[in-house]
């Protein structure tokens, strides 16, 4: 047999990659080889004559030193030219990137010029970047202008009309997006139409049905002209859903957010004039399970949204709490498979964390004897679940664990507690499954009462960790530290965020354009949110502030996704869901607050993900004693 070995490090933060070998062989053809750290043994597939192509997973294939090995074989006698590998990332967290065209709208007689630039747009993912701009001036499927420099075009219209500008931007790892832009060109001397508009109703729960009444509008005062067109692009995409000679039209919603309807008139001089308004539509809102919940985590699970959660039997004495997992039924999470025990008589604890440890769904949760535990599903939609494994067995009270992949590897932030010393703890796997776990660390001991709160996550290649404390005055510290190594053998020194009266602080973080970003409450009823200076999180701007409500939000979560940013609170002494998105895209300016949810009791133990590249939204009613999923999640403001 002949054979050649190959090794490459991929970059630590991608989960999956596609590689092609480009070879020719003899009709023998040739093997391609993985080697497959979870079996220790080479998985072997083939015969192929011309180019093969494998998916690596970064949890299966890469070895302890974080490099990846493949070999190609071919029978003794025969050969295979290998002319070449192409490594293709498709890593899961590849968001899309976000596209804008500055101005959104322009206006001037014929022949007009335009002038479109792209330049403000950006990627969110670190070391990551826009590859190439397309620009198809007239929305005509044909891109007109093309290039990795073309920000900025600047295309002439010789005839009046009113054009839809689209442009598709392709970052280095192969995601796409589009955003369009209006160019209104009028007929020189003569007043383009104005275009006004009634919507019916402007706010209501999804499914519902809009009535549009542009009668309002007129052909500018030209003597002779008229309006001859009437055309609607009811979720402001840019692209026109209707057109035709009614001023009045309808239109069923069924997704939830807020929508901008846009109209656009012509007049018979082919002059147009546009409007807008914007209708407020509430998600709808599906039923996972009726029992209680204690704590709640979300994820995204064989593509679908899923859910674990603590509760117990009211009818038990003495209370017994168990760990359950409920996976939807359909990508969008209109309907949910029956909840499964993951464990039963597990500790009573406000927190749980569910995450993807190679393909499978893996839980920690708070054990009986108060030690930090881990258990993690035999299949990939968590239908049945493996022994649990214990962490940390030198904690006896463990709260507020949070569960991420640190290169191939499961990893814990958590806090400890004892009477009169609380303290931030992080472990790491041992192996990819988290069979086996590491010695725990204790990262920051500055105060007896630190750790609270934590959220884990991968920050630029390293782990980084966002958590509370309190001072010895008495205020509370919001506070960011990152390892100084990609799996957190060692780590830098903390570095505030915040000071002040956040002692019920819930919280949140996240990664906006690859840098992080937290929201957290302060005692006086402020909701705030600030953000890294740089993608490491080694400085953070002074926070802006989201809210200021009669009374403290509690129940926190944030999320970023192609949708853009949004942070969830429930509303006190309401009880309401309150959804809250940024006006730019820094979060120095916010919206008011949409209501998601009005009912009475919610927003319990709200969580959030971005799922399928959507924001899902998950809380429980301590009222109904219903657990929810939302469906669809808002549309941001920019």
């Amino acid at each position: 047999m002949e054979w050649a070995l190959y090794a490459f490090t991929p970059a630590a933060e991608n989960s999956l990659s596609s590689i092609a070998v480009l070879s020719t062989a003899t009709s023998s053809g040739y093997w391609l080889g993985l080697a497959d750290y979870s079996k220790d043994a080479w998985v072997w597939s083939g015969p192929f004559s011309e180019t093969a192509q494998a998916e690596l997973d970064s949890a299966l294939h890469r070895s302890g030193s974080g490099s990846c090995y493949f070999a190609v074989a071919a029978p003794a006698g025969a050969s295979a030219l290998v002319s070449g590998l192409d490594l293709t990332l498709i890593s899961p967290d590849n968001n899309p990137p976000l596209p804008l065209i500055d101005p959104p709208s322009q206006t001037g007689d014929a022949p007009f010029e335009a002038l479109l630039d792209a330049s403000l747009s950006a990627d969110p993912d670190p070391g990551d970047s826009i590859l190439l701009f397309e620009w198809d001036f007239e929305s005509d499927g044909t891109f007109d202008l093309s290039g990795a420099s073309d920000a900025v075009a600047t295309p002439t219209y010789t005839n009046p009309g009113a054009y839809t500008v689209t442009l598709r931007l392709t970052d280095t790892r192969g995601a796409t997006a589009t955003t369009t832009a209006s160019v209104n060109v009028t007929a020189a001397g003569n007043n383009p139409p104005s275009a006004s508009f009634t919507a019916d109703p402007l706010l209501g729960a999804v499914p519902v049905t809009v009535n549009f009444d542009a009668s309002g509008s007129d052909a500018g005062g030209d003597l002779g002209d008229s309006i001859t067109s009437y055309e609607w692009d009811f979720d402001g995409d840019g692209a026109f859903d209707e057109a035709g000679p009614s001023a009045s039209t309808s239109h069923e919603y069924r997704a939830a957010g807020r929508m901008e309807a846009v109209l656009r008139v012509t007049d018979s001089a082919s002059n147009q004039g546009t409007a807008a308004l914007s209708i407020d539509l509430s998600p709808q809102v599906v039923e996972v399970a009726q029992e209680p919940v204690f704590a709640l985590d979300l994820a995204e699970v064989d593509g679908r949204p899923a859910l674990t959660y603590l509760t117990y039997d009211p009818g038990s004495f003495p209370t017994v709490f168990s760990v359950k997992f409920a996976l939807a039924d359909t990508t969008a999470g209109y309907v949910w498979n029956s909840p499964v025990t993951v464990q039963e008589n597990v500790g009573n604890h406000d927190s749980l964390s569910l995450g993807l440890v190679g393909s499978n769904p893996a839980v920690c949760y708070k054990a009986l004897d108060g030690s930090l535990a881990y258990i993690r599903a035999i299949d990939g939609q968590g239908m049945s679940w493996g022994a649990p494994v214990t962490v940390d067995p030198a904690q006896s009270d463990v709260r507020e664990f949070s569960l991420a992949m640190v290169l191939g590897r499961p990893a814990v932030s958590y806090r400890a507690f004892s009477p009169g010393l609380v303290r931030l703890f992080y472990v790491r796997a041992a192996d990819a499954q988290g069979m086996a776990w590491g010695a725990a660390q204790m990262l920051n001991d500055q105060n007896n009462s630190s750790g609270w709160d934590s959220k884990l996550m991968m920050v630029n290649g390293r782990p980084g960790i966002s958590f509370w404390y309190e001072n010895n005055d008495g205020n509370a510290q919001i506070s960011f530290m990152r390892a100084s190594d990609a799996i957190g053998t060692a780590w830098q020194a903390p570095v505030t965020i915040a000071t002040g009266d956040y002692g019920n602080a819930f919280p949140a973080m996240t990664k906006v354009l690859g840098r992080p970003v937290v929201c957290f409450s302060s005692d006086s009823g402020a909701l705030m949110f600030a953000s890294a200076q740089d993608d490491n999180g080694s400085a953070w701007n002074s926070p802006d502030l989201v809210n200021m409500p009669a009374q403290p939000y509690k129940h926190l979560t944030m999320s970023f996704g192609a949708p853009g940013l949004f942070v969830f609170a429930q509303g006190y002494p309401a009880q309401d869901v309150q959804a809250f998105s940024p006006l730019s895209p820094d979060g120095s300016l916010w919206d008011a607050p949409l209501i998601v949810d009005s009912t009475a009791g919610s927003g319990f133990q709200s969580v959030s993900a971005s799922i399928n590249s959507e924001i899902g939204l998950s809380y429980w009613n301590d009222q109904s004693g219903k657990l929810y999923y939302l469906t669809t999640a808002p549309v941001p403001n920019f």
